[in-house]
């Protein structure tokens, strides 16, 4: 099964070269990745240009304009939504992409876990994936730092809707009614 990455950017100079270190020693490796930026004026183009299994692309923002770029433009059958400050273990996209076609899950969201953490807000998160997964088949819902979709369901939903406040988890209710939505026990 083919997956595309697709990551929003703007000025994300910090985080944007640790989530691509992370996304270059996935043990899944039939992937692509594009990064779709809105102009940063930093070093964010430079650094995404240095790893080779990238494509730079440009397009205006809100995040949601990019995250529809990249979704149209995306080749994969799984479409991997991440922000720029994410880091994925090294099994992260293998053991998606196997829970989400062994359980016929066509949109999906991680449990989140931040880093580093701390005390309060690991307790914030931990109450937020419980929430989530708990009412995952009454209103589904999860955060725009992950969602996986199946690209025929992105496309069936229309994408994002670039101009919403919270657009993310407007994106992930709608898709779900093309589709069956889980939260993944995947972090």
């Amino acid at each position: 099964m083919n997956v595309s990455v697709i990551i929003p950017t703007l000025n994300e100079e910090a985080y944007i070269g640790a989530l691509l270190e992370s996304l270059k020693l996935q043990t899944y490796k039939s992937f692509e990745v594009l990064v779709v930026d809105c102009g940063s004026t930093d070093n964010t183009r430079t650094i995404v240009k240095r790893f080779k299994f990238t494509t730079l692309l440009k397009e205006k923002g809100p995040v949601g304009n990019q995250r529809n770029k990249g979704g149209v433009k995306a080749k994969g059958d799984i479409l991997f939504f991440l922000d720029a400050d994410v880091v994925c273990n090294k099994q992260f996209i293998e053991k998606c992409v196997e829970r989400m076609t062994k359980r016929k899950i066509d949109i999906a969201v991680p449990f989140y876990i931040p880093t580093p953490g701390g005390f309060i807000i690991n307790v914030f998160y931990g109450f937020f994936n419980v929430l989530f997964f708990i009412f995952q088949k009454y209103s589904p819902s999860g955060a725009g730092s992950c969602i996986i979709v199946r690209k025929s369901v992105f496309t069936n939903a229309g994408g994002f809707k670039q101009y919403y406040q919270f657009d993310d988890i407007e994106f992930i209710r709608r898709a779900s009614l093309f589709g069956t939505f889980s939260v993944l026990p995947v972090s």
